[in-house]
């Protein structure tokens, strides 16, 4: 049962860990949550810095003499990494959400809709019921943070597009916020994409996909 990590802890904190008991396991989501919200974008960041980087030098060592030099890549973790949590993770939070819900005299579906612990099924919604709302954050170094809601459902899949490009694949996001990066047209250089995206469940395309945003990818 994926859970939305950020949700489900900051839900716990605003009253419902001690609604339901769970109080004590709040420090230990926290450590987890803030190792997810690192690890996870930096294993889809080091993937995009793998594929420059064989670009490079695929590009140095077969490209045309004479032709322009490709980019430099970049290969390198986000800073301050936090410290290190005992394997778990999704064990963990599928307990506290087992917890939750074996309390059927105080359980609510709505407590569960917050929490992002209810599955579509029980949830009792189709897939045209499901189109993702994102907020997005530019940050430096071609960085946009998003957020959003998961549902229950597995994960995100986050498109981008440049002007008059197609449409490609930015991130798949399984917790509700995530940082990813993309690399500009023009070395350096700030630039204008769209950014859309589409629930996963799966493995396949879940519900609709989101309005196209606009963000300034910059140094």
């Amino acid at each position: 049962m994926p859970i939305g990590w950020r949700i489900i802890y900051n839900q716990l904190v605003n009253g419902l860990a001690a609604k339901y008991g769970v109080t004590a396991k709040l420090t230990q989501l926290e450590r987890d949550n803030t190792w997810v919200q690192y690890w996870v974008p930096a294993k889809f960041a080091s993937k995009q810095q793998l594929e420059q980087l064989n670009e490079y030098v695929d590009g140095i060592a077969n490209g045309a003499a004479g032709s322009p030099p490709p980019t430099d890549p970049a290969w390198a973790l986000p800073a301050d990494p936090p410290a290190n949590v005992p394997p778990g993770i999704k064990a963990r939070v599928r307990e506290i959400a087992a917890t939750i819900k074996a309390q059927k005299s105080i359980y609510t579906t709505a407590d569960g809709d917050l929490l992002g612990i209810i599955p579509p099924d029980e949830a009792d919604r189709e897939p045209s019921d499901f189109t993702p709302d994102l907020k997005l954050r530019s940050l430096p170094n071609f960085a946009v943070e998003a957020e959003c809601r998961l549902f229950g459902l597995d994960g995100l899949r986050i498109e981008f597009r440049h002007k008059g490009g197609e449409w490609q694949l930015a991130a798949f996001l399984t917790s509700n916020q995530g940082v990813f990066n993309i690399h500009p047209q023009v070395a350096g250089q700030a630039e204008q994409i769209e950014i859309r995206a589409v629930y996963i469940e799966k493995n396949l395309n879940y519900g609709n996909y989101s309005p196209s945003y606009t963000v300034v990818i910059q140094p």
